[in-house]
C-alpha cells in the first residue's frame, strides 16, 4: 500500500456553489495546519475522499450549478477519487497530493516527524551564514531520491574548501561524503541544498562508528584519496543521480 496520511475535514466551511469544489481543497489544508496560501498545487490523483466527503461537495455545487453532467464531470476530472473504506469526514492524502511552495509535500513533511529526519531545527541557530568546510552538514530532506530519504543520508561532510563553503563567495558549490556510507559527490551540491550545519548534540552515534568523520579530519591525504575514487569509480553515487532538486 502506497504511504498515506489520513486527515479529519470539516465541510461546514464549503463555499457554496462552482467554488465547492476547489474550496474543498483549501478546507483540507487548513484542517492540517497549513495555509492554503502556501501551497503550490493539489493533486486530485493523489488524494481520496471519504463517501460523504464527496456527496457533500456535490450537494454544495449543485447550489449554484444545476447540471448535473456539469458537476459529475468536474469531479470526474478534478475531484478527488471516493474511498469508501475512509471514515466520513476524512481524506487520504498520498506523498504528491500536496505540494507545498518551498517544494516539500505534506506528507514528506509529516514522514519528516514520524522518521526522524533531521530539520530545521536540528541546525545550530544562524549557521546557514558559517563557514561549512570541515562541519557536519544537514541535506534538505527533498534533495535525496524517495529510496534514500532516511536521516542517514542527510549528513554530509565538505572535503574541500570550495567556493560553496563560504557564504559570502559567489560561487555556492559544495564537494562532501556522506558520513553514513562514505558516498562522494561527484556531482557537486549547492550551499541551498542544506539546512545548515547539525548541532553538536545530535550527531548520532554512527558518524564515530562509520569513522569518515574521523578519517577526514585526521588524514590529510583523505581528500586526495576522495579525488582518485571519484575518478576510478564514477557510476557509483546511486543515491545522488537524479535527485538534485535544481536538476529535476
Amino acid at each position: 500500500m502506497r504511504e498515506r496520511i489520513i486527515v479529519n475535514v470539516d465541510y461546514s466551511n464549503l463555499p457554496d456553489g462552482a467554488k465547492a469544489l476547489y474550496g474543498a481543497y483549501d478546507l483540507i489544508a487548513a484542517s492540517i495546519g497549513v495555509n492554503p496560501d502556501d501551497v503550490q498545487s493539489y493533486d486530485c490523483r493523489f488524494m481520496d475522499a471519504s463517501r460523504n466527503g464527496q456527496d457533500t461537495i456535490y450537494e454544495k455545487a449543485a447550489v449554484e450549478v444545476k447540471e448535473t453532467a456539469q458537476i459529475t464531470m468536474a469531479l470526474a476530472v478534478s475531484g478527488m477519487k471516493v474511498d469508501d473504506s475512509l471514515p466520513p469526514n476524512t481524506v487520504a492524502i498520498y506523498r504528491r497530493g500536496m505540494i507545498l511552495k518551498d517544494g516539500n509535500a505534506v506528507l514528506d513533511v509529516y514522514s519528516g516527524k514520524e522518521l526522524s529526519l533531521f530539520l530545521s531545527g536540528d541546525c545550530i541557530i544562524g549557521s546557514k551564514r558559517d563557514n561549512y568546510h570541515k562541519r557536519i552538514l544537514v541535506l534538505k530532506p527533498e534533495r535525496l531520491k524517495d529510496e534514500y530519504r532516511d536521516s542517514k543520508y542527510q549528513l554530509w561532510l565538505p572535503y574541500a574548501d570550495t567556493f560553496g563553503c563560504d557564504p559570502n563567495n559567489r560561487g555556492k558549490a559544495i564537494y562532501a561524503v556522506c558520513l553514513y556510507d562514505g558516498e562522494i559527490s561527484t556531482v557537486n551540491w549547492r550551499r541551498d541544498d542544506f539546512l545548515g550545519i547539525l548541532r553538536p548534540d545530535r550527531i548520532p552515534p554512527f558518524v564515530s562508528e562509520k569513522g569518515y568523520y574521523d578519517m577526514f579530519m585526521g588524514d590529510r591525504s583523505f581528500k586526495d584519496s576522495v579525488d582518485k575514487t571519484v575518478d576510478l569509480f564514477p557510476q557509483q553515487q546511486q543515491h545522488m543521480k537524479g535527485a538534485h532538486a535544481h536538476e529535476r
